[in-house]
């Protein structure tokens, strides 16, 4: 997780604007696949939206609080109203 935040950074530092789109797209591009309804999506926007992603880990029984934001469950399993999530679940969508 450490590495995959660190390329933020790089990124900015290093390519040009236009490269930027591409190498945040193809680092998010297995997160949106877990969306169904992010496949409808221009590429443009989810460049623009590759910006916004935000990597977290949790430990084992903490509490995750929800926010105003979409939140995919990548790795591991959750709880959510009495369900149990695992990868590639998500919730927070009708925020968007």
């Amino acid at each position: 997780m450490l590495k995959r935040m660190s390329y933020d950074s790089l990124i900015d530092r290093c390519l040009s604007h236009e490269l930027r789109g591409d190498a945040r797209y193809q680092i998010s591009h297995d997160v949106f696949k877990q969306v169904w309804w992010l496949a409808e999506c221009e590429r443009s926007f989810l460049e623009e939206l590759s910006i916004f992603i935000k990597r977290e880990g949790f430990e084992a029984k903490s509490i995750i609080h929800s926010k105003d934001e979409l939140t995919i469950l990548v790795q591991g399993v959750c709880s959510r109203g009495g369900s149990i999530l695992t990868q590639g679940a998500f919730w927070g969508d009708a925020i968007l």
